[in-house]
């Protein structure tokens, strides 16, 4: 899985640039105008595959509420896509849970298992999406069908900070030529994972059965040490955004043919070298630079006006990733294919993957390439993503697909809003 930016994560990739100087409900506020999230990836320390169980040891981040206490607008959004991401989620899970049929999970006071959050309550929310035509039709009957239960966030306020990540788009060539010449690598055969005090860290696996760092960045793209290794999945005509494809740690490259037209090919986050990982909006900031130049855009404009520094820049975040190539995706690390606009990412720790989510938040109103104002919105979404740097019980990534869109709100995204999870009643389960 993997694309991200932001404050997030990691990744799945983000930034606030722009502040709303009025205020919309009580559950919506903005960051501060110094507060700019800067471009972390979503995939650090993310496993590939997560089924994790509640501990009954831990303290349960989600407290039920009333119907009274969900957002009063209407959810918006496409119908085609939130009925995709249940139906995806509801054939993933019905796979787990024949791999691991006991796991559990609590929902306040209550404590479930997979089939109940993900096979029962995503079928029920089939049936609704199934004989309607639009989110209005059975809000009303979702409101009281369904057990609500809120996420109550770092300070039991039921404030959640909404950041957002996209799927970057790349044009490329399978051989290098004058414009191609930035390669895309998919994972050296010796880069594994091992377990170092008590995580899985990517590690080289040296010939005498050793480990031990892999290549740094500057190694790998400056030295060119893995070249004429075979590795290269592509060739791309940008630095600047096959740097930001990693941050993302996931994208479509747009391949060059034969005959001049372009054919897609769908990269996933393949693995990553191990190394440290630094957020360089934050460096420039801390060197004087213009905080508005810390955003995704910003940055993109601080590296074309001055195309010098990425040599001297990009080679201090030593963390490099690998990708795969696949004919779908992206995927999220719940394993399924992520959803434009209707798929999240949480804390995989403190929320179920494969759970029916409803939030509210703010969302960009765009023009002609730029941010006219920020509108309140509420959605439905299923969780099925995860991220390095989406930590705790207040932080949500949403997943907004690929587009100007997308790279606009990815980019800016950082307000509080709520968020809410769906649970059938025991008594409407079957």
């Amino acid at each position: 899985m993997f694309l991200i930016f932001l404050n997030r994560s990691i990744g799945g990739f983000m930034n606030k640039l722009i502040i709303l100087l009025f205020t919309i409900t009580s559950s919506i506020s903005y960051a501060a105008p110094g507060d700019i999230p800067d471009l972390i990836p979503r995939w650090l320390e993310t496993p590939s595959t997560t089924d994790l169980t509640w501990d009954p040891a831990k303290e349960s981040f989600l407290e039920k509420v009333t119907t009274e206490d969900l957002p009063s607008m209407i959810p918006d959004g496409t119908l085609s896509r939130f009925k995709a991401a249940l139906e995806k989620q509801i054939v993933r899970c019905e796979k787990l849970n024949r791999i691991r049929p006991n796991t559990r999970w609590r929902f306040g006071d209550r404590v479930v298992n997979r089939e109940q959050w993900c096979n029962q309550t995503n079928h029920a929310f089939l049936e609704l999406v199934n004989k309607s035509t639009s989110f209005s039709d059975f809000w009303e009957e979702a409101k009281t069908k369904f057990e609500w239960y809120r996420s109550k966030g770092v300070k039991n306020d039921g404030k959640v900070k909404f950041t957002g990540y996209y799927l970057p788009l790349l044009r490329g060539s399978r051989t290098r030529t004058p414009r191609f010449t930035y390669p895309v690598y998919k994972r050296p055969p010796n880069l594994v994972r091992v377990v170092i005090d008590g995580k899985k860290r990517y590690r080289k696996l040296n010939p005498d059965g050793t480990y031990s760092l892999f290549h740094d960045r500057k190694e790998i793209d400056w030295d060119g040490v893995l070249e004429g290794k075979g590795l290269e999945i592509a060739y791309v005509d940008d630095p600047i955004e096959a740097f930001f494809l990693h941050i993302q740690g996931s994208g479509s490259l747009h391949l060059l043919q034969e005959d001049g037209s372009y054919k897609r090919s769908q990269i996933n986050f393949g693995g990553g070298n191990g190394r440290k990982y630094l957020a360089i909006g934050r460096f420039l900031r801390n060197e004087g630079v213009d905080p508005k130049y810390s955003t995704l855009q910003g940055l993109r404009r601080y590296f074309r006006e001055r195309p010098h520094e990425i040599d001297r820049v990009f080679p201090l975040n030593q963390s490099y990733i690998f990708f795969g190539e696949s004919e779908k995706g992206p995927y999220g690390s719940g394993g399924t294919i992520l959803e434009d606009g209707h798929s999240i990412a949480t804390d995989n720790k403190l929320f179920p993957l494969g759970a029916v989510s409803l939030f509210n938040v703010t969302r960009p109103e765009v023009a002609h390439g730029e941010i006219v104002r920020w509108i309140p919105f509420s959605r439905f979404a299923v969780n099925q993503d995860t991220g390095g740097a989406i930590k705790g019980p207040s932080r949500v990534d949403i997943f907004w697909g690929e587009g100007e869109y997308a790279e606009i709100a990815a980019g800016h995204q950082n307000h509080i809003g709520g968020l809410f999870f769906a649970l059938l009643p025991e008594n409407k389960e079957n």
